[in-house]
């Protein structure tokens, strides 16, 4: 019963890559509900280290673990093109993320002129109310 589809199915190998796309999709849903009522820079952050965490964890970690299995990716420079996109998108999400609820938690304080070119900027975004 070793070689059953099923036995194959339910590996950690293959349910590994699935994880990553799963927890990929949770953190951008989570993070684009939290930036609803964040500030604007705060939630530019917090969205655009959602964004690069989504593409590492949606795209780069399973393409990692698909070419590690041997699947494609036999070129070694398109192998390593791919390792340097996904070490930059983590770690840069990661960094962004972390700036982003340091600044929604208050941790950080930042100080933008309310003006930008003559016209008045609001820092905060309008939330209308249901009805």
């Amino acid at each position: 019963m070793v070689g059953s589809p099923l036995y194959l199915l339910a590996s950690i190998d293959a349910v590994r890559p699935v994880f990553t796309i799963v927890t990929g999709i949770a953190l951008l849903v989570s993070v684009w509900r939290l930036s609803q009522i964040a500030d604007l820079w705060t939630a530019r952050t917090l969205v655009g280290g959602a964004v690069l965490l989504g593409f590492g964890y949606i795209i780069a970690l399973p393409l990692r673990e698909a070419a590690a299995a041997g699947h494609f990716l036999t070129d070694h420079a398109s192998a390593a093109g791919w390792q340097a996109a996904r070490g930059f998108a983590l770690n840069g999400g990661w960094l962004l993320f972390g700036l982003g609820m340091a600044l929604h938690a208050g941790l950080i304080r930042i100080s933008i002129s309310p003006r930008i070119h003559g016209t008045l900027v609001s820092n905060r975004l309008k939330i209308r109310p249901r009805t």
